[in-house]
């Protein structure tokens, strides 16, 4: 926890705003470790960055009932698919 809270602190200080990588970021309503209002704000600053709020989830999207896994999963193939067509 001690490692994850000082790579939180170091991410507030590096130049998000130059990183060109694609990234899906998925916030779940149910989260007891991560700060969703943190990762809002670090995806603003992405300028790649696509957010999704998992409502009713909890941390693992992919072990949730089949209405918020496909709602995971209807996002993530199309930018999986997506960014794959950009490397090509």
């Amino acid at each position: 926890v001690y490692e994850a809270h000082r790579s939180c602190r170091r991410l507030r200080k590096i130049r998000l705003e130059n990183i060109p990588v694609p990234f899906l970021i998925a916030c779940v309503q149910h989260e007891m470790l991560v700060d969703n209002k943190a990762i809002r704000e670090i995806a603003k600053r992405l300028p790649n960055a696509k957010l999704m709020m998992l409502k009713d989830s909890w941390p693992e999207p992919l072990m949730e009932r089949d209405s918020i896994r496909n709602t995971f999963l209807e996002r993530f193939a199309p930018f999986v698919q997506e960014n794959l067509k950009h490397r090509a």
